[in-house]
């Protein structure tokens, strides 16, 4: 029995470490990572976690993850190769947390490494510079203290802090959290739940301060700029379907794994579980409201660690009873399109299907690819970053682009990155995208008023509108004026007394859309 265990934990070891090499093999970098190492390199250089730096403005989504890649970058002054060791450190932690203390058996473990290593959404994610493996982390910390079978007067307080760090590395996240945290604070009983709670989530309520008082705004910008779109609910949705039909065309395994861990818990009955099972629920149905994502599987990737921390729940410990699921999960991972453990240096792949879905490590990886590395080849190589380069080298005030990350980056923080998708612009993302019937999720362009690039390159505002010309004039109070400047501005926007006629001045704190229609 002694052996038979030790023999366990050795292939559990080994399943790690071919995981661990399936990382290095698929390790790269996306061009939208860049965005926050913008902000990052600005943070460090004492400008501000801005993206520009004349503006005040939250152009990342996930401030956990800034603050992280911010200390690393502080000590190193590389933010590539920096954030791919990062994510490869965080991804590995995550992976063995889940195996030594969520799954119930060594077996239930060696089965949720082998489903997590044959997902192309969770390999890719793994790196690629974006959040994932810190929410892979926080996500697994919050599983073994929601798992945790002690009831003490702690526990709510610790669930619900590591519900708010989930939170912190990527706001929508909660969602995942949110219905185990209900049963946590209303079904357990805990005399100081109230207490608990409210502590807990004391990071979260401390960040939503500050960024108000900083940014000016609860959310990041790409929030706003991503949700007044114009586009219709029943549009949106019936991208988010084709994006989860990507996944099934070019991901076998990652779908049914998300499928089986909804199902397993409810088939089971176990009053604990269900809620997770609902959690993922939730954020499917999120990701399909929004309309999926650009990038094939990234919404997915921590949907699929999720249900495999539900599935390894069952305990099971019978070879004999488990046989028949690695055959399964080896065999779709095998005919998949694209395996992961196959990829290597020459992996590319740039086609974007008709719903405007990529591939996103095949479209980047032979320029950002680890792989791709050598003695005398500096990473990454691609004609975003030469062209930031290049107006960093011309001394140009501002560069109008469509495409921030590596351009961004490499133009350096004194040239004004103006971006038609008001990613990071927050005067351009109160305005109303323009519609094109063959929009693409996350790219939704601005017309640019006449006289605005004139506004930015000379710090006056020279804007034709007179309507959006006082929008700015409003905004740039909150953007970049004092911080701490006397409040009268911010209550005559709150207040109503602003005089734009044609905007409602609460929109500026909103999501409702603003009928402005500009004419160029």
């Amino acid at each position: 029995m002694i052996e038979k265990k030790k023999s366990e934990i050795f292939l559990l070891i080994f399943f790690v470490l071919f995981y661990a090499a399936i990382l290095v093999r698929t390790a790269w970098v996306s061009d939208d990572a860049f965005i926050t190492f913008r902000t990052v390199d600005n943070f460090i250089n004492g400008y501000g976690p801005t993206y520009n730096i004349s503006h005040r403005v939250q152009a990342y989504t996930h401030p956990l993850w800034m603050f992280l890649l911010s200390f690393y970058y502080f000590f190193t002054n590389e933010i590539f190769y920096s954030s791919m060791f990062i994510s490869i450190l965080i991804s590995l932690i995550a992976v063995i947390l889940y195996s030594v203390r969520i799954a119930k058996s060594v077996l239930m473990a060696l089965l949720g490494v082998l489903a997590l290593s044959l997902s192309k959404a969770f390999v890719d994610y793994s790196t690629s510079g974006l959040e994932n493996p810190l929410a892979y982390f926080a996500l697994a910390i919050f599983f073994i203290i929601y798992f945790s079978p002690k009831n003490s007067s702690r526990k709510i307080f610790f669930v619900s802090l590591s519900a708010s760090l989930v939170a912190l590395v990527r706001l929508d996240l909660f969602l995942i959290c949110l219905p185990a945290l209900i049963f946590s604070i209303f079904f357990e009983k805990n005399p100081k739940r109230l207490s608990g709670v409210v502590l807990g989530f004391s990071p979260l309520i401390a960040w939503e301060i500050f960024s108000i008082i900083y940014y000016g705004f609860p959310f990041p910008n790409t929030a706003y700029a991503k949700l007044n779109t114009g586009i219709s609910q029943a549009e949106l949705i019936r991208q988010g379907f084709f994006y989860l039909l990507n996944s099934i065309n070019k991901d076998h395994i990652t779908v049914l794994v998300i499928m089986t861990g909804i199902a397993i818990p409810v088939i089971t009955k176990k009053k604990r579980q269900i809620p997770l099972a609902f959690g993922i629920t939730l954020y499917l149905v999120y990701i399909v409201k929004i309309g999926g994502d650009f990038m094939s599987g990234r919404f997915l990737a921590v949907l699929v660690f999720c249900a495999v921390a539900l599935i390894s729940q069952l305990g099971l410990n019978s070879f004999r009873v488990l046989f028949p699921a690695f055959v399964l999960v080896i065999g779709i991972g095998l005919t998949s399109p694209n395996p992961t453990f196959r990829s290597d240096s020459g992996y590319m792949n740039r086609k974007i299907d008709k719903s405007g879905i990529a591939d996103e490590r095949g479209y980047y990886y032979q320029y950002t690819g680890l792989l791709k590395a050598g003695r005398y080849l500096e990473l990454p190589r691609y004609i975003w970053k030469d062209r930031g380069m290049r107006a960093c080298l011309e001394q140009k005030k501002l560069v109008k682009s469509d495409v921030i990350g590596m351009l961004g980056f490499y133009a350096g923080p004194q040239v004004h990155i103006l971006d038609a998708n008001a990613l990071a612009d927050p005067f351009l993302a109160r305005l109303p995208a323009i519609y094109d019937p063959k929009w693409r999720t996350g790219h939704f362009r601005r017309h640019i008023p006449r006289g605005y690039a004139a506004t930015l390159r000379s710090g006056k505002n020279v804007i034709k509108d007179k309507n959006l010309a006082m929008l700015y004039d409003q905004l740039s109070v909150i953007t970049q004026g004092r911080l701490f400047r006397p409040l009268k501005p911010f209550l005559s926007i709150f207040c109503g007394m602003s005089k734009v006629t044609a905007l409602p001045p609460i929109a500026l704190f909103s999501e409702i859309n603003i009928k402005v229609y500009v004419v160029e």
